[in-house]
């Protein structure tokens, strides 16, 4: 049973958890739809997928925002209390810091419980599916990727193209321009009209010029080569796919587990680490959060977030050390947890004096 203090502790924790991960969110869509524009502006997305594939990102990356928002809402719930001197008015009527780790402790299980949801189900859906939007996307006729009025990037060779107008029911392109590599140079052709054609068994399509001029320029020869045709076409070369390959962040549970290669092993331990690092940063907030009623409420806000960095950096440096195999599988992430729960356990005792005398005295209330 949860005493009115839990009640009320447990409370505060949800909704500045709440509230700091959507300001989290909406800074972290800011910053995905920038780079999904961007995308789109170079031609690598179409435009009618910009806002599914954003939203495929966000669900991947909602996992990360969790824990750090559960973190930095137990650093402002329990600032706040201890700034307006309600940490001592708890102290004075018998309430010990033991008992603000049991709500911290049932916050940090349902965001447990959440991460691991996310981590285990959502995220890989949201990979495999961002995959396969990837796919459509390599697949779809030349036609479809190529925007009027602007130079698009298309094709396995980021060919080049410009059309003044596109008719994608007569497959036609006025006023065209095509910059294309080549071996041992690269060749630009220009034509008022070409048509779009599709040939089976070849990735890729070709565009048929009509009446135009073809210019090709050699890195060895320092001349131009300036060719006029009635008909001429180019093969824009594509990476078709008939099949999705899944990716290791696109696995399940049971894929990883059973796998042996390296990037399964890393991704394995990666989705653990998620769950493992709120319930630490969950414990880690509340020794770290005490303030004197004088200093101010985001006066240790900053020293959470330097703190937080290096333990998430060494997450990332470590799923990497796997995957090239420089740390065993067997020791994993684990090393990265261990350290952080030292540091954990010797803020705890700090704050409450030694380990063996917390000991006691919870079982002496019991």
């Amino acid at each position: 049973m949860l005493s009115i203090i839990d009640r009320y502790l447990f409370k505060e924790i949800i909704l500045s958890w709440l509230a700091i991960t959507f300001v989290l969110a909406l800074v972290l869509t800011a910053s995905t739809l920038a780079k999904v524009l961007g995308l789109a502006m170079d031609g690598d997305l179409p435009a009618d997928v910009v806002f599914p594939f954003m939203l495929i990102k966000l669900i991947k990356l909602s996992a990360m925002l969790m824990p750090i928002g559960l973190y930095l809402g137990i650093m402002f719930a329990l600032g706040r209390l201890y700034q307006d001197s309600e940490m001592s008015a708890m102290r004075s009527c018998g309430i010990g810091h033991f008992s603000i780790f049991k709500p911290v402790l049932l916050a940090a299980g349902l965001g447990v419980l959440l991460v691991f949801y996310l981590v285990m189900f959502v995220s890989p859906w949201a990979s495999r599916e961002e995959q396969r939007i990837k796919m459509s996307v390599t697949n779809r006729p030349l036609l479809s990727l190529v925007s009027p009025g602007r130079f698009n990037q298309v094709g396995k060779d980021k060919t080049v193209i410009y059309a003044k107008s596109v008719d994608s029911e007569k497959g036609s392109l006025n006023q065209i321009f095509v910059k294309n590599k080549e071996v041992d140079g690269f060749s630009v052709e220009t034509a008022r009209e070409a048509s779009y054609r599709q040939i089976e068994n070849i990735n890729g399509d070709f565009i048929v010029f009509n009446h135009g001029e073809r210019l090709t320029k050699n890195n060895t020869d320092l001349g131009m080569q300036i060719t006029r045709f009635e008909k001429h076409g180019v093969l824009v070369e594509r990476a078709v796919q008939a099949v999705i390959k899944t990716k290791s962040e696109g696995k399940s549970m049971t894929e990883l587990i059973q796998s042996r290669q390296l990037k399964d092993l890393a991704e394995l331990h990666w989705r653990l680490a998620f769950p493992i690092t709120v319930l630490l940063l969950a414990l880690f907030a509340v020794p770290l959060s005490r303030t004197g009623p004088r200093q101010g409420r985001y006066g240790r806000i900053a020293l959470a977030i330097i703190i937080y960095l290096p333990y998430s950096n060494l997450l990332v440096v470590g799923k990497k050390w796997i995957n090239k195999g420089i740390v065993p599988e067997w020791l994993g992430l684990w090393w990265v947890h261990a350290f952080m729960l030292l540091v954990v356990l010797y803020l705890i005792t700090r704050m409450n004096g030694p380990l063996l005398q917390q000991w006691k005295q919870v079982f002496s209330q019991r």
